[in-house]
């Protein structure tokens, strides 16, 4: 009897270890659970706009690569294929947010001629590619072009590199906002949910090279 007294006062501890334990392994109060939430709350609502923000940038960043891609695609195939191109940008308005269209010549010449479809063979490839704003970058649109006269017309890239007016056959005249002889400039501008215009935007320079530069 006396031998199993020390076995019974060790469970008697083992128990009263139990009870401490589980008294220290006690969750959190419903105070400490309502401060978390606000913690939550208070860093998601820092972050979020941030978040936000840049989303709608990668958009812009899309939009400018998507253009400039088109202003390459011109350079380099008029160059591999002996023909000139038209890019034909059209100003983004209460219906759409622009669109470039890109068309191969019959020949090397700038003229409206060359991208004249008349029933004769050969006739033009028309809408090699045709970058529609409203449908693939629903947040970016084209917001001027210039020089302003430029919009609608077109500019015609030459298989030598050089870039001119397809209506006159010669370079671009200088735009009066200070840019060089030989350049057109095209502004992307991005705009929110609401289709409202932001501060951000990028110009995309297309010069008498047809090497585009991003400002």
């Amino acid at each position: 009897m006396f031998a199993r007294l020390p076995e019974r006062v060790g469970m008697n501890a083992r128990q009263t270890d139990n009870r401490d334990s589980k008294h220290n392994q006690k969750g959190f109060t419903l105070v400490e659970a309502v401060m978390v939430l606000i913690i939550i709350g208070i860093i998601g609502s820092i972050s979020w706009p941030m978040i936000s923000n840049a989303l709608l940038l990668s958009d812009l960043r899309k939009g400018t690569e998507e253009l400039v891609n088109e202003i390459e695609f011109a350079r380099v195939h008029a160059a591999a294929r002996n023909r000139s191109y038209l890019m034909v940008i059209q100003q983004g308005g209460a219906s759409d947010n622009g669109r470039v269209q890109l068309h191969e010549g019959i020949g090397s010449v700038c003229s409206p001629a060359n991208f004249l479809s008349d029933g004769l063979a050969p006739e033009p490839a028309l809408n090699v590619k045709d970058l529609r704003f409203d449908e693939d970058l629903r947040l970016v649109g084209v917001e001027s072009v210039e020089p302003q006269n430029l919009a609608g017309v077109g500019l015609c890239f030459k298989p030598d590199g050089r870039v001119l007016r397809v209506d006159t056959g010669g370079p671009v005249l200088p735009a009066p906002s200070g840019y060089a002889a030989g350049e057109a400039v095209v502004t992307l501008r991005l705009m929110n949910a609401n289709g409202d215009p932001t501060q951000h935007s990028r110009r995309v320079v297309i010069p008498y090279n047809g090497i585009p530069k991003v400002l």
